[in-house]
């Protein structure tokens, strides 16, 4: 009994993990990427109520629940576009969300781009509700590292901490880990706050995946009305958690405080006793330097392709990622390049026709059409199965009206030399595509 209880907490932990951190593949948790993947598939062209995605997720892919409050963090995230009322992060306390039947959401075109162009060459599993799914999404870059908000996971003995960019940094940043770039770049995550650690802490996240970076919120005075305005907190902590250090000036009347927040992060801190408001205020100033500041560790444990946990950094899981999109670029020239070879066969088998036609007698049945061609007019050059397909395929008494020799195969010929091309310098493709997305991305990642 006591080995039994071992391995079913054991197996349990394992499965704890692989819910609760993101992967090393895609940088999603698996109720994300389902998420995500059923947004993909029923509201790429206009919005759909929440409650009807959550719905798609839950009957087809994620039977564990609802998973609104994931939608809701893809939202704020800016992976999903929503109508209606998703809350807000901002200011004292976190504002809740309007229920699912309330709201509206549509996938991102960015994410689109960005997570699923290629997802045709993802691996496929079949679910615990038999129904067959992409075992990860396609990214260009690993999405934990994209967006406004620090990606968190508590797992079983672990938990992951992911500093976020935008997404023209990391871009940045690959290309000089490809040796693309001469000079480091020192791409710090995106936070409302001031950062104050120095390069080498910045660095050390980057390379390394651990470690801890010093945050300043920011606040503005206004001593001529005796106000704070609170623009930012250190994340990963609520903003009443900071204020509260005031607490007993707030208990006594001489500060009062406000939150008017709304798309970003408005704290209003008054000096309400009138005696002494100048001292007051010079004093809630640096009160106020020492409160606001904090800091963020970061750990980056991810899930990785046999289910293990392993604790990586910024700069291999860009290179991984991106190592991994070659691999489905290069699937994807291949098959054009499989579909052109094709396609020339097939234009020489009816070439090889439309010069015959004066010995072929199109009312005689199809396999002995075939047979004829494959035998007299082919040599038995292309395979028997390849030309009864082909005759299949096309109408056999319009087929011949548009075939130009000289110019279908010269153009088929010229394609997959081109193709070939691309394949050989597959690497350079793979990294003008990624240029060509982030300058349409721009500042919307």
């Amino acid at each position: 009994m006591k080995e039994l209880v071992k391995s079913l907490y054991r197996n349990y932990g394992i499965y704890s993990n692989i819910r609760n951190l993101p992967s090393i593949v895609d940088g999603l948790k698996p109720v994300e990427r389902r998420v995500l993947l059923s947004a993909h598939e029923i509201s790429r062209k206009k919005f759909i109520k929440s409650a009807r995605v959550d719905g798609h997720v839950i009957g087809n892919y994620h039977p564990h629940g609802s998973c609104y409050g994931t939608i809701v963090q893809l939202v704020q995230k800016g992976f999903l576009e929503g109508q209606g009322n998703f809350g807000h992060r901002y200011g004292l306390k976190a504002k809740e969300p309007a229920q699912m039947r309330y709201t509206e959401v549509r996938i991102n075109d960015f994410i689109e781009e960005l997570m699923f162009s290629k997802i045709e060459f993802s691996e496929r599993i079949k679910n615990d509700l038999g129904i067959i799914e992409p075992l990860y999404l396609t990214p260009l870059f690993p999405l934990c590292l994209v967006g406004n908000i620090i990606t968190q996971g508590i797992g079983f003995g672990y938990r992951c901490v992911i500093p976020s960019y935008k997404i023209d940094d990391l871009y940045k940043r690959l290309l000089w880990l490809l040796g693309e770039r001469k000079t480091e770049p020192i791409i710090y995550p995106i936070t409302e706050c001031n950062i104050v650690s120095g390069k080498k802490k910045i660095k050390t996240i980057l390379k390394e995946g651990r470690g801890h970076i010093k945050v300043e919120g920011i606040f503005e005075e206004y001593p001529d009305q005796n106000i704070f305005v609170i623009k930012s907190f250190p994340p990963l902590r609520s903003g009443k958690t900071y204020i509260m250090n005031l607490k007993e000036e707030f208990n006594k009347g001489i500060l009062g405080y406000l939150d008017a927040s709304k798309e970003k992060t408005s704290v209003i801190i008054e000096v309400t006793r009138v005696k002494g408001s100048k001292d007051i205020f010079k004093e809630t100033t640096e009160k106020l330097k020492n409160i606001l500041k904090g800091k963020i560790y970061f750990e980056i444990n991810l899930i990785d392709e046999k289910g293990n946990v392993i604790e990586t950094n910024v700069d291999d899981m860009l290179v991984s990622t991106f190592l991994r999109y070659i691999s489905f670029n290069e699937k994807y020239v291949k098959r054009e390049i499989e579909d052109l070879k094709k396609l020339l066969v097939e234009n020489v088998i009816l070439i090889g026709m439309k010069k015959n036609m004066n010995i072929i007698d199109i009312k005689k049945p199809i396999d002995e059409i075939v047979e004829f061609i494959f035998s007299q007019i082919l040599k038995k050059k292309i395979d028997k199965d390849i030309i009864n397909k082909t005759l299949r395929k096309y109408n056999i008494n319009r087929l011949f009206d548009e075939i130009k020799e000289e110019v279908v195969i010269g153009d088929i010929r010229n394609s997959i030399g081109e193709k070939n091309k691309k394949l050989e310098r597959i690497k350079e493709e793979t990294i003008e595509e990624y240029g060509k997305l982030v300058e349409k991305i721009g500042g919307n990642l």
